[in-house]
Order: C-alpha cells, then sequence, then structure tokens
C-alpha cells in the first residue's frame, strides 16, 4: 500500500503496533494447553507472534496398585 499527501503525517501515531517490546519477536510456548492462555495473552499483548506448541501433557498420577 502506498500513502500519499497528508494522510502520511499521521503515519507515526498509527504506527502502535511497532513500539511493542516484543514486536517483531516469534516466540513457541511449550507449556501444556491448559497453562498456556495466560502466558500466550501476555506475549501477544507485547506484540509477539506466538506460537503453541504443548510438549507436555499433564495427567492425574496413576493410582497405586493393591
Amino acid at each position: 500500500m502506498i500513502a500519499i499527501g497528508e494522510v502520511v503525517n499521521l503515519r507515526r501515531p498509527m504506527d502502535w503496533a511497532r513500539s511493542r517490546a516484543l514486536f517483531g519477536q516469534r516466540v513457541v510456548v511449550t507449556r501444556a494447553r491448559d497453562q498456556a492462555d495466560a502466558l500466550t495473552r501476555v506475549l501477544r499483548e507485547r506484540g509477539a507472534d506466538v506460537l503453541e506448541i504443548p510438549c507436555i501433557k499433564r495427567v492425574p498420577p496413576p493410582r497405586p496398585l493393591r
């Protein structure tokens, strides 16, 4: 897209996404799905491109054999 004319002066105020701390960074979250939401949300709010790839599955411990 090309901007021509007075609208070019709005570039800086409209460029809020680039001012985020993690803009342009890709982050992989390997937490279990039920744990990843909060971290993913915070990272995205800070501008990161987040990939959720759970490497851990939480399950209850097995019952002891008797």
